[in-house]
């Protein structure tokens, strides 16, 4: 009797077998791949930490931090029916101080005093700019004349902080919330600081 018709029927059901083998082997191979892809995910770098931070009634803020600044009335004692309401002005007659720019702290105190003198930017933009005057940062006093404005300062030894003094008014007893974005940014560096400043008037 011819075996050759029996061997070649058992030589293709192993090759199939074999073949089954192998796209199992390979389906398994994907799958474990696709999973260790899911599980590294790509590092991201650093983001080098900002030299310039804001400091508000003694408590430093980081990046990205919201400030409530309280406004004031002032009542004049030679119109006693006049009323001026400010919020963020270092002046004595009134309760709401400005916030001030400071060197972010680090724990390297050598590291930090190489810092000086640093040239820096302060940029504040607001839709409601016609409420405020920017007397801090740069020499002049003045009204804020558009929506966005920048200003230049520098840093030292002498004067390693400052107030930003950007004053807002309101009419009196018409409550209301005012809020401005104000970004610091320091000679070299590509991101700047950034913080919300929400003037509130409201009763008390």
């Amino acid at each position: 009797m011819n075996q050759r018709p029996k061997l070649l029927n058992k030589g293709r059901a192993l090759s199939h077998l074999m073949n089954k083998i192998l796209i199992a082997l390979l389906s398994l191979f994907a799958f474990v791949s696709c999973n260790d892809n899911e599980e590294k995910p790509v590092p991201q770098p650093e983001q080098p930490k900002s030299q310039l931070a804001l400091s508000y009634q003694g408590k430093v803020y980081s990046s990205g931090s919201t400030i409530d600044i309280a406004a004031s009335e002032r009542v004049f004692d030679y119109a006693p029916g006049e009323m001026e309401v400010k919020a963020g002005d270092d002046h004595p007659d009134f309760l709401s101080p400005s916030p001030v720019i400071v060197l972010n702290a680090t724990e390297d105190k050598k590291a930090e005093a190489t810092k000086l003198p640093l040239n820096y930017t302060a940029t504040v933009t607001t839709t409601d700019f016609a409420r405020f005057t920017w007397c801090g940062v740069a020499t002049e006093c003045a009204p804020m004349a558009k929506a966005t404005e920048t200003r230049q300062g520098t840093l030292t030894e002498a004067r390693p902080k400052t107030s930003l003094l950007l004053e807002c008014s309101f009419a009196p007893k018409q409550y209301t919330t005012v809020t401005a974005t104000l970004q610091l940014q320091a000679a070299g560096e590509k991101v700047p600081a950034t913080y919300t400043l929400r003037y509130i008037y409201a009763k008390k």
